[in-house]
């Protein structure tokens, strides 16, 4: 089963929001206020996309609200979806690969509609921005001049998974406006084709993680892998029971906050404390972070 009929393509979207045909996008391009697929603008030089599908409904309110405030701090563009963008797929479990096809949907459209987006960051909808101060585009450019690399050498950063060496998490992963990056995701959702491959444990990451290990992968080329700590780090209270000093959640260095391995009624909890350690002197959430104690969770960060 493919992937392809699951959403209108990149070029069909642009021309049904903003009217134009694909040869008139030297005009497009001088017509900053028309409104694209999206909502999305045409100079800015990033987008965070999230989606709250499945289980991760009841989280939508409080995820949206802390990328909504990220985002129009730095003036980012803004991507929330949820399962309606894409009727077919809430036929398909798991929900997993809809980011896949979100990601891969937003890729085309900027890149047809040539803005000005250099680096499209995916969140998890169980992830919060935790270091608010932090520009996505400088933080990701940061990361690849540490890394010895030269910016054009570089399409995509994820931070290696707990346990593995070469193995990645997809929770958070920055993906360049590219054509090596269109060609990666688009290699991932075929992999959805095959059902057994689809609903493995860890599903796209699984999928991912194989496209990228072994030996002489063309994959690798354009991938830069970060310690966790610094992109894509598990809740405080988890970090403390892993001794690699990589992992561990690090107060104003930590760009991302993941609640992973959460299943009981006690998630709902956890992920309201992350977001009032973050929000809680915000005036609009001042009520509602007041009665919430988050000292268990940040007492050894």
């Amino acid at each position: 089963m493919g992937f392809s009929c699951f959403s209108t393509s990149a070029e069909n979207r642009l021309e049904n929001v903003t009217g134009f045909k694909t040869d008139e996008k030297s005009t497009k391009r001088k017509e900053n206020h028309l409104a694209l697929a999206y909502n999305l603008t045409m100079d800015s030089s990033a987008i965070v996309v999230t989606a709250c599908v499945g289980s991760h409904e009841k989280l939508k309110s409080l995820s949206d609200a802390n990328k909504r405030l990220y985002t129009s701090a730095h003036n980012f563009d803004f991507i929330t979806a949820s399962a309606e963008l894409y009727p077919a797929m809430t036929f398909i479990q798991p929900y997993a690969w809809f980011k896949i096809a979100l990601m891969l949907d937003v890729l085309k459209t900027v890149r047809l509609a040539q803005t000005t987006h250099e680096w499209i960051l995916w969140v998890d909808c169980d992830s919060l921005l935790s270091n608010l101060n932090e520009n996505l585009v400088n933080l990701a450019n940061k990361l690849i001049g540490e890394n010895g690399k030269r910016q054009d050498e570089v399409d995509l950063i994820a931070a290696i998974d707990e346990g593995e060496t070469e193995k990645i998490n997809t929770g958070v992963l920055f993906v360049r406006n590219s054509q090596w990056s269109v060609d990666f995701l688009s290699t991932v959702i075929r992999k959805a084709e095959d059902k057994q491959l689809r609903e493995q444990r860890h599903w796209e990451q699984g999928a991912i993680n194989a496209m990228i290990t072994g030996r002489n992968n063309e994959w690798n080329s354009k991938l830069l892998k970060v310690k966790r700590y610094q992109i894509n780090s598990f809740q405080p209270e988890k970090d403390r029971i892993r001794n690699h000093k990589d992992n561990r959640f690090r107060k104003g260095e930590t760009f991302v906050f993941h609640r992973v391995d959460c299943h009981g009624l006690q998630c709902d909890s956890v992920f309201e404390k992350l977001f009032c350690h973050l929000h809680s002197k915000d005036a609009v959430f001042e009520k509602r972070c007041h009665n919430v104690t988050i000292a268990d969770l940040f007492e050894a960060s």
